[in-house]
């Protein structure tokens, strides 16, 4: 017999391999060893995910969240299925808790952005794309700024001025790169 972590990495293993059935059977034997074992509930969750369960996803991310209510990762997690439900508020929600958790993880920022460009809010989603941008690097915002979700954003005053901000942002960027190459030269 092994342990519930044992079993849990296995599945882990599995789930990264895509086979869901497998992966889901060793987090199950997980939570039979150890009903308390929070990562065998999380990784549930993504392997239901996965396959499109959405409704079996939160119920096992719910039971995570229980276990582990400050979880970042998780609450992203919980924030993108609520999504697929097109339960907006709720993402919101779970995204602004992980905000508070970790602050500094700009990936939140961007799927915060991305949430309010479905919800039709372009100065909230050019707000969060700013705060990412001020904690990542500025290609990594352009390139996620050229998604289709943010194509009203693009059109608006809010749009073109964060547009122009990344445009300054990657002249200054190059213009400082030249120099140190120029100041290597010598």
């Amino acid at each position: 017999w092994f342990s519930a972590e044992v079993y849990n990495d296995l599945g882990v293993t599995h789930l990264q391999q895509n086979d869901y059935r497998k992966a889901q059977s060793l987090f199950e034997t997980a939570l039979t060893d150890d009903p308390e074992y929070a990562p065998a509930y999380f990784n549930l969750a993504l392997a239901h995910a996965a396959q499109g369960d959405v409704g079996k996803a939160k119920g096992y991310l719910s039971a995570y969240l229980s276990r582990k209510p400050g979880d970042a990762q998780a609450l992203r997690e919980k924030a993108a299925l609520d999504i697929k439900d097109e339960r907006y508020e709720d993402a919101l929600f779970a995204l602004k808790m992980a905000m508070e958790k970790t602050p500094d993880w700009p990936v939140l920022y961007l799927d915060a952005a991305a949430l309010f460009a479905l919800m039709n809010d372009p100065p909230q989603a050019a707000q969060n794309l700013e705060k990412a941008l001020a904690l990542s690097s500025v290609m990594t915002v352009y390139r996620y700024y050229q998604l289709p979700q943010f194509k009203t954003l693009r059109t608006t005053d809010e749009g073109k001025a964060l547009e122009k901000k990344m445009a300054d942002l990657v002249r200054s960027s190059m213009i400082s790169s030249l120099i140190m190459l120029l100041l290597s030269d010598h």
